[in-house]
């Protein structure tokens, strides 16, 4: 079986790239939900090509091997010019104090070449009266990035309540131009993994694999312009080359045809391309991930019902350096433990739910910052408590045609690296459907119903920015055909 297939994508976008400010002492401003402090030609124009193909050749029902290369080519343009203060020294907007100052034009020329390919081969074999399945793979993937980055200063003041994006004039890009930088990255991975399912006997299944990965990453950087002054250095990142043997481990036992038990262990290993600030490659993002939990299926199979406990431990994750907003830092180690139960299926043949529950911990166990004291909870940003519950209700009788659900979605309170603080609270949502025939159905969609204001989770949230508002009350008319 051979597939091709090709892809072409364009965007233009203009994305609100610092939200709003806050209030003195980290509270709501009080801006207006419609709010765009940005320039109105800060822009960002994507533009994509995707070619893939794959071959598969099934030797018999238990073998078959596949190959397959998949090649993207991304360019983009951003252009960034609006108010927002992202230093601690900031404290926020007041009556008395209004204005917000820019920061700075930026202009970037982005784009990547790459390339993945696999080789993978499947199938069962026999040992010891019980058939076992087996996997295989050989992977390539390599990555070009050049980015050209120009930078003007500019922190004119503007009254954030007054404010239009009108005000900022674009600026000669060829012109005054405090920072002009090529950075380029080249990563490059080739890995082999082998793994099996053994059926044992009595209801257990051990799944066993390993992961062999070699990762190359170097680049470079060329500072034409630097501080308002012609430059001229040029750069060569240290080559980074690591090698690394990724285990996986995982165990089912089927206590009831319709109940499992399951734990499993996998290792972490992520080349990253982000930068310190003497411009050297961070190392790649390692760590484990552990999981137990139990899955059921109740009454019949109409319900399934799940239950995880999780850990997961990283170490190298990239961190915005307080320094300079460019560059970044490996944070050091971090660890997240916490549940995750989902229930979903039908309770009757007219009653559908889902719910969730997610309890989530995370602190610090090593850092690399004085800023960030081990123990304390590395993401703020993620609440420690979500719960989701929706429902799909269909009406009996002469309402067949009809159905109606209703949903919440609520989390508790959270904060930021510089302790902007979001209370918690709830989101309802709610639909009503008609489906006049098996082809055409109408749907009335209306989401946070209440008008909740909030913000997004956002780690880096501050009082000068990174602000965003979460969706406001929505209503959706739909119309499905098909045909």
């Amino acid at each position: 079986m051979l597939r091709l297939g090709a892809m072409y994508q364009k965007t233009h976008d203009a994305p609100d790239y610092f939200g709003t400010p806050m209030a003195v002492g980290g509270i709501d401003s009080g801006l207006p939900a419609h709010t765009f402090l940005g320039s109105n030609w800060s822009t960002l124009n994507f533009e994509k090509y995707n070619a893939f193909a794959e071959l598969e050749h099934q030797f018999n029902d238990d073998w078959k091997i596949s190959a397959n290369i998949n090649s993207n080519w991304n360019k983009s343009l951003q252009k960034i010019g609006g108010l927002t203060q992202l230093t601690t020294s900031y404290t926020g907007i007041n009556s008395n104090n209004p204005n917000l100052k820019m920061n700075n034009f930026q202009k970037y020329n982005n784009s990547s070449d790459e390339l993945t390919a696999r080789i993978a081969l499947s199938g069962k074999y026999s040992l010891f009266h019980t058939t076992h399945e087996l996997f295989a793979t050989l992977d390539y993937s390599s990555l070009y990035e050049l980015s050209d980055w120009k930078s003007i200063t500019n922190t004119t003041a503007y009254n954030v309540w007054s404010f239009s994006p009108s005000q900022i004039s674009e600026p000669d890009w060829n012109k005054n131009l405090t920072h002009h930088i090529f950075y380029n990255n080249y990563v490059v991975q080739q890995a082999a993994s082998l793994g099996t399912r053994l059926n044992f006997p009595k209801d257990f299944h051990l799944i066993l694999g390993g992961r062999y990965t070699q990762s190359t990453t170097n680049g470079s950087i060329y500072y034409e312009t630097y501080n308002g002054k012609p430059d001229g250095e040029y750069a060569k990142n240290r080559e980074v080359k690591k090698n690394k043997l990724i285990p996986y481990i995982g165990l089912t036992y089927d206590l009831t045809p319709n109940t499992s038990l399951y734990a499993s262990h996998t290792e972490i290993f992520k080349p990253q391309s982000f930068r310190n600030i003497k411009g050297e490659i961070l190392d790649p993002i390692v760590g484990k991930n552990q999981e137990i939990g139990i899955k059921s299926e109740l009454f019949d199979h109409r319900l399934n019902a799940s239950l995880a406990l999780f850990s997961i431990e990283q170490q190298n994750r990239p961190l915005t350096d307080s320094r300079n907003i460019n560059y970044y830092i490996a944070e050091g180690k971090v660890r997240s433990r916490g549940i995750d139960v989902e229930l979903s299926g039908k309770v009757t043949d007219d009653l559908a739910i889902f719910a969730g529950y997610t309890f989530n911990k995370s602190k610090y166990l090593q850092t690399e910052s004085s800023r960030y004291l081990a123990g304390s909870n590395f993401s703020k940003h993620t609440p420690e408590h979500i719960f989701r519950m929706y429902t799909q209700y269909q009406l009996p009788g002469i309402f067949d045609k009809w159905s109606t659900g209703m949903g919440l979605s609520t989390q508790t309170e959270t904060s930021s690296l510089y302790d902007i603080h979001q209370g918690g609270y709830t989101l309802w949502n709610a639909n009503l459907r008609y489906t006049y025939s098996e082809n055409l159905s109408f749907n009335l969609i209306g989401e946070n119903l209440t008008n909740k204001r909030y913000y997004e989770n956002n780690r880096m949230r501050m009082n000068g920015g990174n602000n965003f508002l979460g969706e406001p009350r929505s209503m959706l008319f739909r119309v499905d055909w098909k045909y």
